[in-house]
């Protein structure tokens, strides 16, 4: 199966906590803007949830790239955010 092709766009992505840097072991909450018929929502390319909003608990230092991608219809659409994590004391 191939992926599909999609159009990048601003999908509303929020976090909770709050920020692009959080302690190992911090659970945060990702929300997009709902309405869309489908969510896959990606960490480092990893499946991580498939609703509007996720709950991913930080691991592995270093650099991360959150990905969403959303259906509508016949149309997908993607958004993509980095953030970091650091080790916890």
């Amino acid at each position: 199966m191939r992926a599909p092709t999609y159009a990048d766009a601003n999908l509303g992505i929020t976090n909770t906590p709050s920020g692009d840097r959080f302690t190992a072991g911090t659970s945060v909450t990702f929300t997009a803007v709902s309405g869309y018929e489908s969510y896959a929502w990606y960490v480092d390319g990893n499946p991580v949830g498939t609703e509007d909003s996720v709950t991913y608990t930080a691991s592995g230092s270093g650099p991360h790239q959150l990905m969403l991608i959303v259906r509508n219809g016949n149309s997908y659409y993607g958004s993509t955010m980095g953030f970091a994590v650091t080790a916890a004391n």
